[in-house]
Order: C-alpha cells, then structure tokens, then sequence
C-alpha cells in the first residue's frame, strides 16, 4: 500500500474476503496497516481477523429485494427469514455516516426502505405500490426512455 499522497487510516469494508483479491499477501500488508477499521460482513472471513469491529449484515432472503426485470418490469423479492440483529449493508452504512454527523442527498436517508425508494424514484413507482403488488409492476411509463 502506497502511502502517497497520503496514509489510509481508517477503512470500512464490505464483503471483504481476503481470499478473493489477487494478491492477497498485499491486501494483508495494507489492513495491517490501516489504524482503525470496521467489517460489514454475511460470514466471518480472514478479514473480520483484522477489523477492530465486525458489523453482522445480512443475507438477501433477510431483506426486502427490488429488481427490474424484462420489459422494465419492477418485481419485489420480498423479505423470507427474520433477520435478527443484522442489518442491510446499505442501513448499515447510512447508520454509520448519521453517527459521523456526514450528510448528503443519500446520506441523510433514514433507512433501507427509504433507500429502496430512492433508487426507484425516477420509476414512478414506490415500495409500496410494489408490496401492495408484488407480482410485478409496470415501470416503463413513469420513467423516462433515456434511464431504461
């Protein structure tokens, strides 16, 4: 790890199994290196051993899914298992930035479901509209072509 222009001095890393990084004698010199750092992981892996705090996430049958199928379909998976104290990486990592007091656009989202329903925002479409429907819902048109 380059310390140019500057040292990496605290990290927050998702889904970060040493294991499948090229090189990954590097990537274990850098974490060594690092003063301070946070793992937001599904299973414990080689680099919860270098993180001073490991942040359980869950897995997608813990959480409410929306994806665009064909046709710009919107379709929900939702949620199958209870997820009990874990969180989606996404409630996690706005958790963390309310706690630093870091705000933005995203940042300032309250949680999961509110992220959900701004990446869907140009559709038209709400989380739920979706979970009162959850067969599917045409997205086409309330959205613009130009972002389908």
């Amino acid at each position: 790890m380059k310390e140019e222009p500057y040292p990496i001095r605290n990290l927050v890393m998702l889904g970060a199994n040493i294991g499948m990084w090229p090189a990954a004698d590097r990537v274990r010199e850098a974490l060594s290196k690092v003063e301070f750092s946070v793992v937001v992981e599904q299973f414990w892996n080689e680099a919860c051993e270098y993180a001073d705090y490991v942040l359980p996430s869950c897995t997608a049958p813990e959480r409410d899914n929306v994806v665009i199928g064909r046709n710009n379909r919107l379709f929900l998976i939702p949620r199958l298992i209870d997820p009990d104290d874990k969180l989606p990486d996404v409630e996690i990592l706005l958790r963390l930035a309310h706690a630093m007091g870091l705000h933005s656009e995203i940042l300032d989202l309250k949680d999961y479901e509110a992220y959900l329903n701004y990446i869907m925002r140009l559709t038209g479409v709400t989380l739920e509209e979706l979970k009162a429907r959850p067969e599917e819902v045409d997205a086409r048109l309330n959205c613009q072509r130009r972002y389908l």
